[in-house]
């Protein structure tokens, strides 16, 4: 029996979901005169990070735009947003890890001041509430948002 992911080789093909997440709100948020953009180089030289980047047109998010955003999304002023989108993975330390980095490095290359750029991790699973205790975060007046 084969996964029906296996191509001719028998290796199985990765699901990019952060594609599918952005190609999904791409049409909305660019109407919205947001850019959503994947494949994203963090630093020169490097692999393209699996992110997407949600950039607003414009000196101030919009309500128009605001309203293509979740909670805690469209209450920043920063004018760049740097999502990490796990769809089958459970929250992790690695994670977070991985998306400081990120964020870092897409500072660093961009030459942002820090209030410019703010970055996300988006769950399709609701994480452990041992991991969030363990790592200081505490739920917000936004429900699933910490």
């Amino acid at each position: 029996m084969t996964d029906s992911n296996d191509n001719q080789t028998g290796a199985i093909e990765k699901t990019y979901w952060h594609r599918l997440l952005a190609q999904a709100v791409e049409a909305p948020l660019t109407a919205a005169n947001i850019i959503v953009q994947t494949e994203i180089d963090v630093s020169s030289g490097s692999p393209k990070a699996d992110i997407i980047l949600l950039r607003r047109e414009g000196s101030e998010w919009t309500d128009a735009q605001k309203a293509w955003l979740t909670d805690g999304m469209r209450d920043t002023t920063a004018g760049e947003l740097l999502l990490e989108f796990k769809f089958t993975e459970s929250l992790t330390i690695e994670m977070f890890r991985q998306l400081i980095v990120y964020d870092h490095l897409y500072q660093d290359k961009r030459q942002l001041e820090r209030d410019d750029l703010k970055s996300f991790l988006l769950l399709s699973k609701t994480p452990n509430t041992g991991i969030l205790e363990r790592n200081g975060f505490a739920p917000t007046d936004k429900a699933g948002f910490y």
